[in-house]
Parts: structure tokens; C-alpha cells; sequence
């Protein structure tokens, strides 16, 4: 894959396309109170407003369920203080891997959700594709020593010209149980 001088992958918006005359999302006010503060992701209740309010209006976006892959998981799941090292660190990385305008939030266990508001169908497998870089390329030092772990990705799509057959959670999440048994990394749907 082609990258450019910063390292991220090359291609981000179609050619021949001024991303510049694309709509982009409003601005969000989000309180401090909005913040988990152990893991700096938004609140589940603030996150499920704004991804409702997002799929009502009519704007295209996505969301992709982010959970560590089954080599990471045994890592992970040896003692709960694990998990709790590595939260806060699983969570800095997706932030680095998405836009300003996205949102991540805390599901369960080490299981985010990742509201690409705004996105186009292209730029959400991109950011899926950022998303595996950025974790894999992160240094998880846990009290036992370094851990490389590695994520898979489910999304679903809405927008104004997609229907959505049940809630969109739960298509990303059965997108993101197909790329964890499947060789596929990424699910998106």
C-alpha cells in the first residue's frame, strides 16, 4: 500500500474529488461530564444520542465496532488488571487513527465503538485500515512486559441512500463476529 510522508496510506478521497466542497459534519458541543475520564472516549449514553441524531438527519457516516483479534484476546483476558492497562492505551491508539470529527466510545470488555460521521464508504476502509496500523504499531507495556496485540473491525453504513435491516449496532456487530471468524480483518457492510 502506497503511504505518504507521514506514513498513512495514500488515497484517502477518490481522484478528481475536491474534498473541499463536501459537507462536513457540525460541530459537537460535548461537555467534560460527556468524558470517560480513565479512557478519554465519549460516554456510551452521549455516543448513542449522537449516532442517533446522526442517522435521523439524513448524513451518510458509519459505524465500526473495533475488538481485539483471538491472539490479542489471551493476553488480555489473563487477569483483569491486564485489561485495565491496556484500555487506556487500546483507546489512544483508535483516537489517533480516526479524523477530528469522529467519535470512539467504550462498549464492553475491549470492545469499542467508532462513529465515522460523515464518512464515505472509501474513507471508513481506510480509517479501518489506520485503525489495525495504529494498534499493531503501538508498544503496550502491561506489568508483565511488552504485548503486541492486534484488532478486527465490523462496521455498517447509513446514510440517506442506505437501508438498514435492524439497528446498526447490531449489524456492526454481527459484521464484526464474520471478520473474527474469517481470515478478513475487516468487515464492513
Amino acid at each position: 500500500m502506497a503511504t505518504d510522508k507521514s506514513g498513512w496510506p495514500e488515497g484517502d478521497e477518490p481522484k478528481n474529488e475536491d474534498r473541499r466542497v463536501r459537507s462536513t459534519p457540525e460541530p459537537l458541543n460535548i461537555d467534560p461530564a460527556d468524558i470517560d475520564p480513565a479512557l478519554g472516549t465519549l460516554a456510551w449514553t452521549r455516543f448513542a444520542t449522537i449516532l442517533d441524531a446522526q442517522k435521523s438527519s439524513g448524513q451518510e457516516g458509519a459505524l465500526l465496532v473495533v475488538d481485539l483479534d483471538q491472539s490479542s484476546r489471551s493476553i488480555v483476558t489473563m487477569t483483569d488488571e491486564n485489561r485495565n492497562e491496556i484500555l487506556p492505551l487500546l483507546a489512544d491508539a483508535l483516537r489517533r487513527a480516526i479524523r477530528s470529527s469522529d467519535l470512539v466510545a467504550h462498549l464492553d470488555a475491549c470492545r469499542f465503538a467508532v462513529l465515522l460521521r460523515g464518512a464515505a464508504q472509501e474513507t471508513a476502509g481506510t480509517i479501518a485500515e489506520r485503525i489495525h496500523e495504529s494498534v499493531a504499531n503501538t508498544v503496550f507495556l502491561m506489568s508483565e512486559g511488552i504485548a503486541a496485540l492486534s484488532v478486527d473491525v465490523g462496521g455498517a453504513f447509513f446514510g440517506p441512500d442506505r437501508s438498514i435491516d435492524g439497528e446498526i449496532l447490531q449489524v456492526a456487530i454481527a459484521n464484526l463476529h464474520t471478520a473474527q471468524h474469517s481470515a478478513v480483518r475487516t468487515e464492513l457492510g
